[in-house]
């Protein structure tokens, strides 16, 4: 789904920067800010795809419902046993 794509690469630019300005003293450690960063992604940071909305917001209106855009294309889940940031798929 090309939109899930460009959103994984959003995603991972914004990591990125917090990846290179912070030092972990563990994997643990990188894996928690991690997960932190995509409950933030997912549920705080509005999207201007979904008209202002996080991901979750749009997914509980349900305002994406017959649309090409609807919030679950947007959410991103870490997958722990490949540690890699997914698509949430439904």
């Amino acid at each position: 789904h090309p939109q899930t794509n460009g959103m994984v690469e959003r995603f991972n630019g914004r990591i990125e920067d917090i990846l290179q300005s912070h030092r972990f003293r563990s994997g643990e450690d990188l894996e928690q800010t991690i997960l932190r960063y995509v409950r933030l992604y997912n549920g705080q940071l509005p999207q201007s795809v979904l008209k202002g909305r996080t991901p979750i917001d749009a997914l509980k209106d349900g305002s994406g419902k017959g649309r090409t855009c609807s919030g679950s294309d947007h959410i991103i889940t870490w997958d722990v046993t490949h540690r890699a940031v997914r698509p949430l798929t439904l």
